[in-house]
């Protein structure tokens, strides 16, 4: 993928729907919302993921007063740095998303390693 080879660096919008479709493969029974919003220095446009109130952001660092990512940080913490302008379910993200369905082989093939490297771990909730 294209986009991922710049990581962090303008990866968030890919990065996000892969963590959620792995998210949601995981655990079906969840909420998986897809955040799309802002960061507040910068205005920059920046894209996230939210279980359980938690936000997992793993491209937050590619902004100068981030120093990681953010991985099940509470949203009022992530709010520091960034607004979320809308939330949608992971899913409905994806049937709406132009990259994903013309990869849609290579999306799910690296959905599916992310997957497979998390069974045994409990990631989410």
């Amino acid at each position: 993928m294209h986009i991922i080879g710049r990581f962090p660096f303008n990866s968030c919008e890919t990065t996000a729907l892969l963590l959620g479709r792995a998210i949601k493969n995981q655990y079906p029974l969840k909420e998986v919302l897809f955040v799309d919003g802002n960061c507040k220095i910068g205005k920059d446009r920046h894209f996230w993921i939210e279980v359980d109130a938690l936000c997992y952001d793993l491209t937050a660092d590619q902004f100068k007063n981030i120093k990681r990512p953010f991985f099940g940080v509470t949203i009022n913490y992530h709010s520091q740095f960034f607004l979320g302008s809308s939330k949608v379910e992971i899913e409905t993200q994806f049937e709406n998303n132009d990259f994903y369905t013309s990869k849609v082989e290579q999306f799910d093939l690296y959905v599916q390693n992310i997957t497979s490297y998390s069974n045994g771990r409990k990631t989410v909730g």
